[in-house]
């Protein structure tokens, strides 16, 4: 039988891992509403296209968590929630809006919108693979210019 001490070591030990665990990749997600309703897509649906449905989270490379989950797709377009985390340094609230975006068919189809928060510049996310979406966005500022971008992972 274990004493006290084991016992409480044992429990920091689970602790610990626990919040390495959680940190490992430092994505804190974003609030979404309550009434996500994710439909599946038509067999019709070209593969290629039918992808984009689901739950994405993932980072921009200037620091803001993002969720981004496609809730009804078709052929030209893509109804969507989208949730960011706030980003202090920039001025930029969480916040979640509910939208439809371009989808853009191809060999590589894309989603294609003008965020309703954060820059007006507009997004293209490409899938990589199966569990892996690419996103960048140009941006223009005075004379500066940049492209964000973005590898947000499938999630449940």
């Amino acid at each position: 039988m274990m004493d006290k001490k084991s016992w409480l070591l044992v429990i920091l030990v689970i602790v610990g891992l626990t919040a390495c665990a959680t940190t490992q990749s430092g994505i804190k997600e974003p609030r979404l509403p309550d009434d996500i309703n994710i439909i599946s897509p038509s067999p019709d649906l070209p593969k290629e296209i039918a992808v984009f449905s689901g739950k994405w989270i993932g980072r921009w490379s200037f620091g803001m968590d993002a969720i981004l989950v496609v809730e009804e797709i078709q052929d030209t377009w893509a109804k969507v929630v989208y949730s960011i985390g706030d980003v202090p340094r920039y001025n930029i609230p969480a916040g979640y809006r509910r939208f439809r975006c371009e989808v853009i068919p191809g060999p590589k189809p894309k989603l294609k919108w003008i965020p309703p928060i954060g820059r007006p510049e507009p997004v293209n996310f490409e899938v990589k693979d199966s569990n892996t979406l690419e996103g960048t966005q140009d941006w223009v500022s005075g004379e500066w210019r940049g492209t964000n971008t973005v590898s947000m992972k499938r999630t449940n």
